[in-house]
C-alpha cells in the first residue's frame, strides 16, 4: 500500500527486517521516519460506501484508503500483557 501527499509518503512493505533496516538507515539520513512494527493490511473488494466497521473494532488503524469500491486499511497489533512474565504473544 501506498500514499503521499504534499509532505508524506506512507508504505506498507513485507516484514524482512535486514532490508527494512537498510532502508530505515539510508531513509533517516535525510526525512524524518517513523517505523511500525507487528501491522497488518486489511484488503475489502466490493466495499460500499462506509468502511468494514466490525473489521475494525478495537484496531489502531494507521492508514486507510478508500476508492473505486476498495478499501484498505494498515492497522497496529495490540500487545497482549499476561500476569506471567514472559507469557506475552
Amino acid at each position: 500500500m501506498l500514499a503521499k501527499s504534499a509532505h508524506t509518503l506512507s508504505v506498507c512493505l513485507n516484514a524482512d527486517s535486514c532490508r527494512i533496516r537498510t532502508l530505515l538507515t539510508a531513509l533517516s539520513k535525510k526525512f524524518k521516519v517513523r517505523y511500525y512494527a507487528r501491522v497488518s493490511l486489511l484488503t475489502v473488494i466490493h466495499q460500499e460506501d462506509n468502511p468494514p466497521q466490525p473489521l475494525l473494532q478495537q484496531k489502531t488503524i494507521l492508514l486507510a484508503q478508500q476508492r473505486e469500491g476498495i478499501y484498505q486499511a494498515v492497522f497496529q497489533h495490540e500487545e497482549r500483557v499476561y500476569k506471567r512474565t514472559g507469557d506475552m504473544l
